[in-house]
């Protein structure tokens, strides 16, 4: 990603979610505020509109909560491949998404490894069909590629139009949705998964080894992984109702018994981190397993873990920055690791331009994301384990923003 002479986008996510989908409200790429009770409109791409209503209620209100009912499609770069936007096969006047928000610091439109964004239902005058999955190529949009180009200027037969991509370097195919929309009646995690082709690993550092059996040399093996229902469960007062997802496929429990758990990060102060699994953001504080809830026990792949309810105390600010997640592996073929994010932390990955006792304010559920290889270990690296919070219920839910085959609608 040297190619694009900036910071990772993880570190500073303008609306975009990464890795902890805990219920609250979700920011989008263009930097929502979602104070107490506040939902801001979002429109095709996550970007703000002029649609915004206010209600009041926190979390610590009196009596539980009701959340409304989740809408809207969390799309997640979970796979080794280059920064990326998508197109449906049954949407050819649409333009890829994301539509206009750019990737920190880049000027670039697109969705960067490790992040995601919240976007409104996905709508298709017909079957959506295929995904294609376009990887952002910076010396192609130098040359005069135009960004704006929809779907069917991009997706098309070789030399039948100017911008027309091929298949395999430019961009990949995965599933086909048979539906006409996503997200229209439940929140809908679409996480992108896999690996590229091999000159596209070759940029990223990764060996084809890791890519499974199934990776092909020329067109590699992306898809994408459909996950939910989540359950947007009331906020009462005094919890945090999570559902942890993972996403790092180097902490399967195939590698060995992984566990996250949540509460005070000083609990075992002497606790140091543990050697390949060292971060910044609190390793040696990790707190004893005795002082922790627990929040998922070696949580398989791409599947949403049961429910939690976690504790956590209202009435002073800096709860945000003594609790939060320890994620640690101990034992089996793979490295031992601790990593732990205070809940500011992942507030700061997740909206970076909230405020965390806003952002915690929503009335309900929280699902919490977990990317990232446990053994890169930079600060400022993208693929390093990070979690991001992703709220049931955000901003999107409203007004459809979706688009149809009219261009229109996602301009």
């Amino acid at each position: 990603m040297a190619a694009f002479d900036r910071a990772p986008a993880w570190t500073r996510l303008p609306g975009a979610l990464v890795v902890a989908f805990v219920s609250a409200a979700a920011a989008s790429a263009a930097c929502a505020s979602l104070g107490d009770g506040q939902a801001v409109g979002f429109g095709e791409d996550g970007g703000p509109n002029a649609s915004s209503s206010s209600s009041s209620g926190g979390a610590d209100a009196g009596s539980p909560l009701q959340p409304q009912q989740p809408t809207g499609v969390m799309l997640v770069h979970a796979a080794e491949f280059p920064p990326l936007r998508v197109c449906f096969e049954g949407r050819p006047e649409a333009r890829p998404l994301p539509d206009t928000t750019t990737m920190p610091d880049a000027n670039i439109v697109g969705l960067d490894i490790g992040t995601g964004i919240r976007l409104p239902p996905i709508r298709g005058a017909g079957r959506l069909g295929k995904m294609f999955v376009i990887e952002i190529d910076p010396t192609r949009i130098r040359t005069g590629f135009d960004e704006s180009a929809t779907c069917g200027e991009l997706i098309c037969p070789p030399g039948s139009r100017s911008q027309c991509l091929t298949e395999g370097r430019d961009y990949a195919v995965t599933t086909a949705f048979e539906e006409n929309a996503l997200g229209a009646d439940a929140l809908t995690i679409l996480a992108i998964r896999g690996c590229g082709n091999a000159f596209q690993l070759t940029q990223l550092g990764v060996a084809s080894a890791e890519c499974g059996p199934q990776w092909d040399n020329l067109a590699g093996n992306i898809s994408v992984e459909r996950i939910g229902p989540l359950d947007p469960r009331r906020r009462a007062a005094g919890v945090l109702p999570v559902q942890l997802v993972n996403l790092a496929p180097l902490l399967s429990p195939a590698f060995g018994a992984v566990n996250v758990r949540f509460g005070p990060l000083d609990a075992d102060a002497d606790a140091g981190p543990i050697d390949g699994g060292a971060t910044d953001g609190g390793e040696a504080d990790a707190g004893s397993a005795s002082a922790l809830e627990q929040v998922a026990e070696s949580p398989p792949l791409y599947t949403l873990a049961p429910a939690r309810d976690l504790s956590l105390p209202g009435g002073d600010e800096s709860v945000y920055g003594t609790r939060g997640f320890v994620i640690e592996r101990k034992t089996g073929s793979g490295n031992a690791f601790r990593f732990s994010a205070s809940l500011a932390d992942v507030q700061e990955a997740s909206a970076p331009l909230e405020l965390p006792d806003a952002f915690y304010a929503g009335a309900s559920s929280y699902a919490l994301l977990m990317l990232g290889d446990p053994r890169v270990v930079g600060s400022n690296d993208p693929r390093r384990v990070h979690l991001v919070a992703v709220p049931a219920t955000g901003p999107t839910d409203g007004p459809d923003g979706g688009a149809t085959a009219d261009a229109s609608a996602d301009r």
